[in-house]
């Protein structure tokens, strides 16, 4: 999923990878699930809108935290608007581009 929202033009998070190890290892001590929330969360804080790709109870909470956060939220990668025309991943204009998130 990530491949196609940088095809999209934005810088896709996917969250989940970010803490794969902590999933591999197992260590629900050192980041339990309500510590894995809140680094999501923050993640999406910095984020210009979420793609969700499935219901789950913590999709469901990024979801409303995109809405009291004014981002959008999109549930199918069509939804995604088109921006790979213009400045942003790939493109050597030294900008940050956009952000988006993805669980």
């Amino acid at each position: 999923m990530g491949r196609a929202v940088f095809q999209k033009g934005y810088y896709p998070i996917v969250p989940h990878l970010l803490v794969r190890e902590y999933y591999i290892h197992g260590d629900s001590g050192l980041f339990g699930y309500e510590s894995l929330m809140q680094y999501t969360l923050a993640i999406l804080a910095r984020c210009d809108a979420v793609l969700l790709y499935g219901h789950s109870p913590g999709a469901d909470r990024e979801c409303r935290a995109a809405e009291e956060l004014g981002k959008p939220a999109y549930f199918d990668i069509d939804q995604l608007p088109d921006l790979s025309d213009q400045e942003g991943p790939g493109a050597d204009s030294g900008t940050e581009g956009r952000a988006g998130g993805s669980n």
